[in-house]
């Protein structure tokens, strides 16, 4: 018998029928020795090598993979270099192997921040069952308990993994308190992940130290405010957190000392504005602040008086806009007539069409000449009765078009006859105009006179009266309507004075401010914005913004001490 030896990379293999192939100790896996031992083709050595290189390398899963691409019988015979006498089969201690790492890989990756990427390694532990049926190997033991258990577990990390990325938005955001009643909220629902509460603990650790830091910032710089939102920040964060509670007691008494020393100086304004903050707090100083924002405010609008001014207003400093009595004017003037330009639709005129008339006088002279050839084609001869046939086939298909044309055309014809309106028009043009005499008392007594004028007319050419005349009923009505219209114009008269006095304020605040006296402006704004009327929300909008940036005490606090909030 005659053999062939083969070297491939360390390997003595022997190729013939009934001799075993053997290797060095250099490879990881060899040939298991057998007595009948089928033929190894060199496709199947160099796949061999690399199984023995991946088995070296740990890359467990590569060197499955490449087992599972030998036959069933060359498959049984590989073994590894260190359990020569193992009864496992190799493709089972890779499979384990395998099903291991990659188990492995998945609890290291088990930890906040991690979903994606035990994404990307979950399909390659489904995939090790479905190799294993598709080779002829059994799978791993409780295939399906497992790869149920990481999918449940890669879709409580995505949740996680969500959670956490809108927690740091919020914390991007100065949304401390809505960040950790969201991260709260998570460890509520996964109460045994340890991964999970240890990082968050470490963020509300950071955020407690940096919120920390920004307190004692605030406090240095003696800003009360800012002191009362912070530690309202760490107490959210932290509830028993004795720098914030030690912070809120300085706070609270700074804004009361400073509150009085305010009003014993005289600056009401700047005053209400600390105790609406201390109320904002819960602090029982809400009378007060009532009693104080009534005091000091000043109503833009002035109120309206018709007859005689009262006595309790003559001494208030309270706006008074006088109404004396209006004086109803009626004229008549003869109606101007003028040419009309409007036309009307006053019948149709029917005619006969001419291209109907052409096509029936043609009509009829085609049955002429058809009544013409037949009788000379019944009469000619062979020869001319070729030509008086062709012909009269052609008049005929002539004479069938023109009749097929006259029935669908009609043979009548219509046109819209239009005729221009006379201006008739019989009456007189009323004209119905009030005046309402008005004096404006300003709240230093000063008293400026103008009038409101409303004027109404009609006429027998108004559109929808057809020319009639002007009956006394309508003026009547027109009369009634001029003095509601004075009343009308009387309110949006004092709704325009309180809005210029309010947006004049604001610009004189303003250059205060500029100027660097906050204070004065702030005695300023403070009381025009407590009386300013409901329906200039964009003035007091930009008013409310100002005085929370000169007073560093907020927007709401500023709401509150104006009226404008549902605290007290």
């Amino acid at each position: 018998m005659r053999y062939r030896i083969l070297i491939v990379l360390g390997f003595f293999v022997l190729l013939g029928d009934g001799v075993f192939p053997y290797q060095d100790g250099q490879s990881a896996v060899r040939i298991r020795p057998s007595s009948d031992i089928p033929l190894f083709e060199g496709e199947h050595l160099r796949r061999l090598e690399r199984i023995s290189t991946a088995f070296d390398e740990s890359r467990w899963e590569d060197a499955f993979l490449e087992l599972l691409v030998l036959p069933g019988s060359l498959r049984e015979l590989v073994i590894p270099a260190d359990r020569l006498d193992t009864e496992v089969p190799f493709s089972e201690l890779l499979r384990d192997r395998c099903w291991r790492h990659i188990r492995d890989r998945l609890a290291v990756l088990d930890r906040p921040g991690g979903s994606s990427g035990m994404q990307e390694i979950y399909p390659r532990l489904e995939r090790i069952p479905i190799v294993c049926v598709i080779a002829g190997v059994e799978p791993p033991r409780n295939v399906r308990l497992v790869l149920q258990r990481w999918s449940d577990r890669i879709l409580q990390r995505i949740h996680c993994d969500d959670v956490l990325l809108g927690a740091e938005k919020l914390l991007l955001a100065a949304e401390e308190e809505s960040a950790v009643d969201l991260l709260d909220g998570l460890l509520k629902r996964y109460p045994g992940d340890l991964a999970l509460a240890d990082h968050i603990g470490s963020i509300k650790k950071r955020l407690i130290d940096r919120t920390r830091r920004e307190l004692q910032l605030a406090r240095d710089r003696e800003d009360p405010s800012s002191v009362l939102q912070l530690a309202s920040r760490l107490k959210s964060i932290c509830e028993d957190d004795s720098q914030a509670l030690r912070m809120t007691r300085w706070a609270l008494g700074h804004l009361k000392r400073t509150a009085e020393q305010l009003i014993e100086s005289n600056q009401m304004s700047a005053a209400l504005l600390k105790l609406a903050r201390l109320a904002q707090e819960g602090e029982p100083v809400a009378n007060r602040l009532q009693q104080l924002r009534e005091r000091i405010a000043v109503p833009l609008r002035p109120r309206i008086v018709r007859g005689q001014v009262p006595v309790e207003l003559q001494s208030s400093k309270v706006s008074i806009l006088v109404a004396g009595i209006p004086t109803i004017t009626i004229d008549k003037t003869p109606e101007s007539r003028s040419p009309s330009f409007r036309f009307s639709e006053v019948g149709r005129r029917w005619t006969r069409s001419p291209a109907h008339n052409a096509d029936l006088k043609r009509w009829y002279f085609l049955l002429d000449e058809i009544q013409q050839l037949t009788t000379l084609w019944l009469h000619a001869r062979p020869q001319e009765a070729i030509l008086l046939s062709a012909r009269l086939s052609f008049h005929v298909s002539e004479a069938l078009r023109i009749s097929r044309r006259m029935a669908e055309n009609s043979p009548r014809r219509s046109r819209v006859v239009w005729q221009e309106w006379a201006p008739v028009y019989s009456g007189d043009r009323w004209r119905i105009q009030a005046t309402l005499p008005i004096w404006l008392i300003d709240q230093k007594g000063r008293e400026i006179g103008q009038s409101i004028d409303v004027r109404l007319e009609l006429s027998p050419s108004d559109p929808g009266r057809d020319g009639l005349p002007v009956t006394q009923a309508e003026i009547d009505r027109a009369r009634q309507e001029v003095i509601a219209s004075i009343d009308r114009e009387l309110e949006k008269l004092a709704s325009q004075i309180a809005r210029s006095r309010l947006l004049g304020r604001l610009q004189e605040a303003r250059a205060l401010a500029d100027l660097g006296d906050l204070v004065a402006a702030q005695e300023l704004l403070v009381p025009a914005l407590i009386g300013a009327q409901e329906q200039d929300q964009d003035l007091q909008e930009q008013a409310t913004g100002e005085l929370a940036n000169w007073s560093q005490l907020g927007v709401t606090a500023v709401r509150a001490a104006t009226g404008r909030s549902s605290s007290p």
